[in-house]
C-alpha cells in the first residue's frame, strides 16, 4: 500500500525484479497475475499513457528526452498549450517556469528555452520530473534515479523527493544501494 505523501523504497540486488515491478505498476509491462488497486479500485491499465492519465508516472533509469528540443518542449510534448490552433510558446515557457519553481532551486539552474542536450544528467532528470508533475500525478516511481548522478546531485534528488511528498505525491523508489 502506498499512501499519500509516502516514500516506499524497493531495494535489492541487480536482477531481483525491482524495475520490472514498477514497470508493471506504471503500465509499461503487463502483469502475469495478481491485482493492482488504485484509490481502492481494482485497475487494469492497458499502457503507460493510461497510467499517466490516472496519476501514475515513471521516471526511468534511461531518460526519454528529445535532446534537440528545449526543456519546455520536452515537458509539454504531446500536450503543447495552444492559442488559436497554434502552439502558445509564451504560455508554455511560463508554465515550465512555474514547474521549475515548484521543484525548487536545483530546477532553476536552467531556462525553459534551453536545449536539453546542453543540460547535465541531474538537470535532465529534473526535466523528466517536470514532465511527470505537469499532469495531475499522485504517484511517481523512480527507477534507480541516482545511478548516474554525482554526490551533490544525489543530495538534491533526496531533497526534491522530500519536497514532492510534502506536496502529497507518493514516491516508489527503486535502488540496489542499501544506503539510499
Amino acid at each position: 500500500k502506498v499512501r499519500k505523501g509516502e516514500v516506499h523504497a524497493i531495494v535489492g540486488e541487480n536482477g531481483a525484479g525491482k524495475s520490472t515491478l514498477i514497470k508493471i505498476v506504471s503500465g509499461l509491462f503487463s502483469k502475469d497475475e495478481g491485482t493492482i488497486e488504485h484509490f481502492g479500485n481494482k485497475v487494469k491499465y492497458k499502457n503507460a499513457i493510461e497510467c499517466r492519465k490516472n496519476g501514475i508516472a515513471l521516471i526511468p533509469q534511461e531518460l526519454h528526452l528529445a535532446q534537440t528540443l528545449t526543456v519546455a518542449e520536452n515537458v509539454f510534448m504531446t500536450k503543447y498549450p495552444k492559442k488559436k490552433g497554434l502552439v502558445d510558446w509564451k504560455k508554455m515557457y511560463k508554465d515550465t517556469r512555474k514547474l521549475q519553481e515548484r521543484l525548487g532551486k536545483a530546477a532553476l539552474t536552467f531556462e525553459p528555452d534551453q536545449l536539453v542536450s546542453k543540460l547535465n544528467m541531474g538537470q535532465q532528470q529534473l526535466v523528466e520530473i517536470m514532465k511527470a508533475i505537469s499532469t495531475d500525478v499522485n504517484i511517481i516511481a523512480f527507477d534507480e534515479p541516482t545511478s548516474s548522478l554525482s554526490d551533490e546531485e544525489t543530495a538534491e534528488m533526496f531533497a526534491l523527493i522530500k519536497q514532492l511528498t510534502k506536496q502529497g505525491i507518493s514516491i516508489i523508489y527503486v535502488s540496489h544501494r542499501l544506503s539510499e
